[in-house]
């Protein structure tokens, strides 16, 4: 029976290309010289999750592996603050990384990110940028501006377990941000929402947003612009369906994935109005994935028979042809009967 270690070079480097680069180390850097040695020398591109390693680990990591390899890291992957810190009193990302793909922060404030993301324009391949689990109090406007000046960043996620800081970002004149993916998991503004749309001109996928109607809406940024959305997925409360119809006339003309969630405004549940967007504002839409709660001000039977009567109108002609179908449930609030009207099966 052959022994693992007897495997020849070429079969271990291809069981390794599998590995987290920092797991391979872990497991097999002081078994053997042997092992040493192709760690080392490795010829792969690295994967470099630094979440787990310990410390003395890590300082091992990086003199044997990343110092001699940074021209072959692929991603990084960081969840540990003291890690991060320690990191970059070895390296400062810049150039030197010339196959830096994706990088990954999980459980790093933003005000930590601040300093480190102003080098990350000099990163010639940094395509994907991930900042999850992290607390945002601080006024992240100067962050979100550095995101957007990454000159090759085609994919920014960006999702906080809690936000309290400010988003005063003002409207782009003028913007090149190569962003085309963008996920941000807060709440904003409908001024501040049209805001981070004129900073990414070459948006097709915006995802995780919830938007309010505030009393100072400006809407005329909407002459400011251009995007060719095709994806969008969007939390809309305390907004009303006219305005959700302004600004759909002038970003929807090319999308073809809308999910939203809307509450209150029961307009949303006229269906003739929805009928009348999608022909005239939103002809490319494939897939229409929509909810909406119901919130009666009272549990009489009038405003129950109006629902129904309101629902059952997404049953003619326009949303059988398209596949389009829904369902409701109903639940207590307060001795209340709301309801939610939703898509079924929208992705088949």
């Amino acid at each position: 029976m052959t022994k693992f270690e007897d495997l020849p070079n070429e079969v271990l480097y291809e069981i390794l290309d599998y590995l987290d680069t920092c797991h391979a180390f872990e497991a097999f850097f002081y078994l053997n010289t042997r092992f040493q040695y192709l760690l080392i020398n490795c010829p792969l591109f690295l994967k470099i999750d630094l979440s787990c390693i310990s410390k003395s680990r890590f300082e091992d990591c990086c003199t044997y592996i990343i110092q001699r390899n940074i021209h072959r890291i692929l991603s990084l992957r960081f969840s540990n603050p003291l890690i991060l810190d320690l990191f970059f009193s070895f390296f400062t990302l810049n150039s030197s990384f010339i196959q830096l793909e994706s990088i990954i922060f999980t459980q790093i404030n933003f005000e930590k990110l601040e300093p480190i993301l102003v080098n990350f324009s000099l990163l010639p391949r940094l395509y994907s940028l991930t900042i999850n689990n992290n607390i945002e109090v601080c006024d992240s406007s100067k962050i979100y501006r550095l995101i957007f000046d990454l000159p090759v960043l085609k994919s920014c996620i960006i999702s906080p377990k809690f936000y309290g800081g400010s988003l005063s970002l003002n409207i782009a004149k003028e913007s090149t941000s190569s962003i085309e993916y963008l996920s941000i998991n807060r709440h904003c503004s409908l001024n501040q929402f049209l805001t981070l749309l004129s900073y990414t001109p070459k948006l097709r996928r915006l995802s995780n947003l919830s938007i309010s109607e505030t009393p100072n809406t400006n809407l005329s940024y909407l002459s400011m612009i251009s995007p060719k959305l095709s994806h969008i997925s969007l939390k809309l409360w305390r907004m009303s369906f006219e305005s959700f119809k302004c600004f759909s006339l002038k970003l929807f003309f090319h999308l073809e994935v809308l999910n939203i969630c809307t509450r209150a405004d029961d307009y949303y549940l006229i269906a003739e109005r929805w009928e009348q967007l999608i022909i005239n504002s939103i002809p490319n839409l494939r897939i229409f994935d929509f909810q909406h709660y119901w919130e009666p001000v009272d549990d009489s039977n009038t405003e129950q028979c109006t629902y129904h009567r309101l629902i059952d109108r997404f049953t003619s002609p326009f949303w059988i042809n398209r596949q389009w179908f829904f369902a409701h449930q109903h639940f207590s609030r307060r001795g209340i009967r709301d309801a939610v009207f939703y898509s079924t099966h929208p992705y088949r």
